[in-house]
């Protein structure tokens, strides 16, 4: 099953899936059952973080998945003509039509996760290691999926290396891990394949920086972390399945607003929406 599919896929309960009911029970309904609200496409970051997962998940080469777009297709100001972009889209799949300075950025991003000591464990290849595999369980009651992107099924434990690119800096690494709630995603995935394989989850993830001077490193929560989003993912699935069994998928948002003296410096915490790359699954 491809990403596409994985997506569109709603008789299981994603990361992706859990995390808007967090945000709002009623755009979930309208989302995923309803289906009046479309789920939204993702931007250039995204699209970047998620081209050089394939990349480096897949073992293949930017050629194999990537091509510029022809000098045809911008005009003369460098801004994309729309109908010669959109037939040469086209033209060339099932590869991806990028712009010349995407197609450096992947390809900087890529190189220096590969050589780093990190990007070597993707390389790991033997009987036990699982590359974009779907795992499904039932959790609570309610049926769940996840998609590692790669996990290595140990003899006394499951390892899981997720890549994130964006965001390099600890402190801002911690903002997009918060708006992204990778906190969320590490429990529901841990639940699971804990679950299918009892055995325990070593989770870490792999940041790759798209930009100079493309680090590459590792980040982890801590045990005390681990554990309160382990306790709010198990609370967040039983809502979810009690909202199922009633039907009533409601908002229930706080009327009071409050202010803290630090909500006035013009600081929302949260960074350009375009530093923060990847989209987990």
């Amino acid at each position: 099953m491809n990403i596409d599919d994985y997506h569109s896929d709603t008789s299981r309960v994603s990361k992706t899936m859990l995390g808007l009911y967090d945000d709002s029970p009623e755009r979930y309904h309208a989302t995923y059952i309803a289906k009046t609200m479309p789920v939204k496409d993702g931007s250039e970051a995204t699209r970047l973080g998620t081209i050089c997962h394939q990349i480096l998940i897949e073992n293949r080469n930017i050629d194999d998945i990537c091509v510029e777009y022809p000098a045809n297709c911008f005009s003369e100001t460098g801004r994309i003509r729309s109908v010669a972009a959109k037939a040469f889209e086209l033209e060339c799949q099932p590869k991806l039509a990028v712009r010349p300075d995407m197609m450096e950025q992947i390809r900087n991003t890529v190189d220096a996760f590969r050589r780093s000591e990190i990007g070597k464990l993707l390389a790991i290849e033997n009987g036990d290691t699982h590359r974009e595999t779907q795992v499904d369980a039932d959790l609570w009651g309610l049926p769940c999926k996840c998609r590692p992107d790669i996990f290595f099924n140990m003899p006394d434990r499951i390892v899981v290396p997720d890549l994130k690119f964006g965001q390099y800096e600890p402190r801002e690494f911690a903002r997009s891990a918060r708006r992204f709630k990778y906190y969320l995603q590490q429990a529901h995935y841990t639940a699971i394949l804990t679950k299918v394989y009892d055995k325990p989850v070593q989770w870490m993830f792999l940041i790759g920086e798209p930009k100079p001077p493309y680090r590459v490193g590792q980040r982890c929560y801590d045990i005390r972390s681990g554990e309160i989003a382990r306790d709010y993912h198990e609370t967040l699935v039983k809502k979810l399945t009690r909202a199922y069994a009633s039907g009533v998928f409601a908002d229930n948002f706080a009327v009071e607003m409050s202010l803290a003296p630090w909500d006035l410096s013009g600081d929302t915490g949260f960074g350009d929406p375009d530093d923060n790359v990847t989209e987990d699954e």
